[in-house]
């Protein structure tokens, strides 16, 4: 659980998602709401904060409000079977190109790729590579934002915006649309 200091404000900052935590340096005890092991796209996102008088304080934190609101979760699914099923290559291809996470050397020691989020923002694809001498493994999370004309980042609300911004970066990486 991430939880920091901020110097300035004298306030520790928990983010909650069902835990129960003891903070050993003020002997308080925080709890954050029980939500499903798998939130939805409904759950509020809240976080605690406790000041320097050792009283929690509930934060609402309606940034991640338009995070949760993802417009392609009814289709979410069927792009990543489609895309898994079809276009693994590509997905490589995308992270190689479109993120500073993969080199020509490690993509030879990919193992699994497998895409596991689409939302307005871009793709979440996990990268398993494993060495071959030691055959140790490492997972990647990269995310890829979507790309439309001139290479430039954007934000994708339909499944018309994801066909288009999947064919500029297919044509960058130099593949065929999906």
């Amino acid at each position: 659980m991430a939880a920091f200091v901020p110097a300035d404000m004298g306030q520790l900052v928990v983010p909650t998602n069902g835990v129960r935590k003891t903070a050993a340096s003020s002997r308080t005890v925080l709890q954050r709401k029980a939500h499903s092991a798998r939130p939805s796209c409904r759950v509020k996102m809240m976080a605690t904060v406790i000041d320097v008088t050792g009283q929690i304080v509930p934060l609402d934190l309606d940034y991640m409000k338009e995070e949760l609101d993802n417009p392609l979760k009814e289709i979410q699914e069927t792009i990543c079977s489609f895309m898994n099923r079809d276009h693994l290559g590509d997905l490589l291809q995308y992270v190689h190109n479109f993120s500073d996470m993969l080199t020509e050397e490690a993509m030879e020691e990919v193992t699994q790729v497998e895409l596991f989020q689409v939302d307005q923002y871009g793709l979440s694809i996990e990268i398993v590579l494993c060495g071959k001498e030691d055959e140790r493994c490492v997972c990647l999370r990269p995310k890829v934002p979507w790309r439309g004309e001139n290479n430039e980042e954007r934000r994708c609300d339909t499944v018309d915006d994801v066909l288009f911004c999947l064919g500029e970066m297919s044509q960058r990486c130099g593949l065929p649309a999906p």
